[in-house]
């Protein structure tokens, strides 16, 4: 296919294309990398559960700690792992899953999952992630 004939697809279809060399490696690696920039667009954010976005609203603990493990599910790449941990420092604060924690205990998980996340996740990536936990503290409802 002749270089202008992908001009005119990329210009049709508001798309992209590379002139790449598997021979010399050039613009391959740029390829790749717009590609996965363009799939991430499409792809559900690790981080995006819709209640964690909202100021709006009042929540209880139980929701907050519902929205929170949720999360966390998601930012670390799966249930088995992420339920481990969250055992783990629900444990330490003292939360129960049988009864409804309170709003200190949920300040404190946030808190130590935040810690945890240090060795596990970028610095943008867990701040980012640990603003929008505290963000639910201001909506828990006393």
């Amino acid at each position: 296919m002749c270089v202008v004939c992908f001009f005119l697809w990329q210009k049709k279809y508001n798309s992209i294309f590379y002139l790449t060399s598997a021979k010399t490696g050039k613009n391959v690696e740029s390829a790749f990398y717009d590609i996965g920039l363009m799939a991430m667009k499409f792809a559900p954010s690790r981080c995006y559960i819709p209640e964690l976005y909202s100021s709006e609203g009042e929540i209880d603990t139980r929701k907050a700690l519902d929205i929170i493990q949720a999360q966390v599910c998601l930012e670390l790449g799966g249930d088995d792992f992420a339920s481990s941990v969250l055992r783990k420092q629900m444990k330490d604060v003292g939360i129960n899953i049988r009864k409804t924690p309170t709003k200190e205990q949920i300040s404190a998980l946030i808190e130590r999952i935040n810690d945890v996340e240090r060795t596990m996740l970028d610095n943008e990536e867990r701040e980012w992630c640990y603003l929008k936990r505290k963000g639910l503290l201001s909506r828990i409802r006393e």
